[in-house]
C-alpha cells in the first residue's frame, strides 16, 4: 500500500510531503525535492520550510498561500492543502501537504488589478478633462448667443435676420451638444445621483408632450399621450432624469417622422411593502411614432456613445448620437432599462421602464420650495 502511493506522488507535479505534529518531515516526492534543490533524505526529518509547527491544525483540511524561494533562485507563490492522516484506529499518524505553484495565476491576477486601475484613472482622468473643456467652452456659447439675441433687436434686413437665427440656432446645438457631453461623463464617472422626491407624474408627462406640440404641428403630425388608469398622480422618484429622457425621446420622434404621428402611453404595475403604506412601482412607458424607422442590421448601435445609424439624416437633423446613451444610462441608474423596436420604414416603438414608489391615497401635487 505504501508503496503504491509513493509511486504515485512520484509521478505528480506538485510539491507533496508529509510530516509530524511538531512539524518534521517524513516523507518528501521529488517535485518537492528538486524545488529546493535537495536531496530527499537531506530533508527527511528537517523541519517544513513554509508553516510553523504552532500553525498546523487538526482541521480536516487547512489551505493557506506562502512565498518560497526555489532552487533557481525564483520566488514562487505555493497555495499549500493540508489535511491529518489517521491510522486504522483514528489516532493522528501525521499531515500530509500538496502544494500547487500558483505564481502564473497570481501574476496574472496582479497584472488584471493593474490593467483595471490604469482604466479606471484614465477614464476618470477623461471624464474630467471633458469636464473642464466643456465648461470653459461654454462661456465663449453663451456671449455668441447673447450677442445673436442683441443683434435679433435691432433693425436687419431679412437675410440678416436669418442669418442672427441660424447663429442662435448653431449655438443652442452646441450647447446641448455641451450638456450631453457633460453629462456622459458624470454618468461614466458615477457622479450622477438620482433623487427620490416626490413630484407630479401625471403633470410630468403633460408638460413634456407640451413642449413637443408645436414643433410636431409644425411638421404636420399629431402628438398625443395616454395615461392608463391606476397610474398613482404623485410618486417619489427624479422628476429631471425623467424628463430627460421623455425629451430625448421625443425630440427624436419629431425629428423622424415626416407623416403620421406619435404617440406617448404610461402604465405601470405595483406591488405593496408589508406594513407600510408606501407601495414599489414600476413604470411602463412607450414613445411610438411612424418616422423613417430603423435598419435591422443598425439597432446594436442604437444606444452606442456618438453612434449614428445614418450619419447624412444625423446631420440634416443636428443629431449627436448620445441623447440615446444618456437615456439607456439613466434608465438603469433608476433601476430600469429600455429598448426599441423598429422596422425601416414604418417607424419605432421605444419601451422604457422605471422603478419608483408612491404612497396610497397621495394625489395632492407637492408644494414648490
Amino acid at each position: 500500500m505504501e508503496a503504491s502511493y509513493r509511486g504515485i506522488v512520484e509521478d505528480q507535479v506538485d510539491l507533496i510531503c508529509r510530516y509530524r505534529a511538531d512539524g518534521r518531515l517524513t516523507f518528501v516526492n521529488g517535485s518537492y525535492a528538486r524545488a529546493f534543490g535537495r536531496k530527499r533524505n537531506e530533508l527527511v526529518g528537517e523541519l517544513i520550510p513554509f508553516l510553523d509547527a504552532g500553525r498546523i491544525s487538526n482541521r480536516e483540511i487547512q489551505n493557506y498561500e506562502h512565498l518560497l524561494k526555489m532552487a533557481d533562485g525564483r520566488e514562487a507563490c505555493v497555495n499549500w492543502t493540508q489535511r491529518p492522516i489517521y491510522d486504522d484506529r483514528g489516532d493522528l499518524l501525521e499531515y500530509q501537504a500538496v502544494g500547487h505553484d500558483i505564481t502564473e495565476r497570481k501574476s496574472a491576477e496582479i497584472a488584471l488589478m493593474n490593467a483595471k486601475e490604469a482604466a479606471e484613472s484614465a477614464d476618470q482622468a477623461k471624464g474630467q478633462f471633458l469636464a473642464v473643456v466643456s465648461h470653459e467652452i461654454r462661456t465663449p456659447i453663451n456671449g455668441i448667443m447673447g450677442f445673436a439675441d442683441m443683434l435679433a433687436g435691432t433693425e436687419l434686413t431679412a437675410d440678416q435676420r436669418e442669418q442672427v437665427r441660424l447663429i442662435r440656432s448653431s449655438g443652442l446645438a452646441l450647447s446641448k451638444l455641451i450638456n450631453d457631453i457633460l453629462d456622459l461623463s458624470k454618468i461614466e464617472a458615477g457622479k450622477i445621483e438620482i433623487e427620490h422626491a416626490p413630484f407630479g407624474l401625471h403633470k410630468c408627462v403633460e408638460d413634456v408632450c407640451a413642449i413637443f406640440t408645436q414643433s410636431a404641428r409644425n411638421a404636420a403630425i399629431k402628438l398625443e399621450y395616454t395615461i392608463s388608469e391606476g397610474v398613482p398622480v404623485i410618486v417619489n422618484g427624479d422628476e429631471t432624469r425623467l424628463r430627460q429622457i421623455l425629451t430625448n425621446l421625443l425630440a427624436n420622434a419629431v425629428k423622424f417622422t415626416e407623416r403620421g404621428g406619435i404617440t406617448v402611453n404610461l402604465s405601470c404595475s405595483k406591488k405593496g411593502r408589508n406594513g407600510d403604506d408606501r407601495q414599489d412601482l414600476r413604470l411602463f412607458f412607450t414613445v411610438t411614432d411612424t418616422g423613417i424607422g430603423i435598419d435591422a442590421d443598425k439597432m446594436s448601435q442604437l444606444f452606442q456613445p456618438f453612434s449614428q445609424v445614418d450619419s447624412s439624416l444625423q446631420r440634416r437633423r443636428n443629431g449627436t448620437g448620445l441623447g440615446l446613451t444618456i437615456s439607456k444610462r439613466l434608465c438603469e441608474l433608476m433601476g430600469g432599462s429600455i429598448s426599441v423596436e423598429s422596422r425601416k420604414g414604418e417607424g419605432s416603438t421605444f419601451r422604457f421602464t422605471l422603478q419608483m414608489d408612491y404612497e396610497k391615497g397621495d394625489t395632492a401635487p407637492p408644494i414648490p420650495a
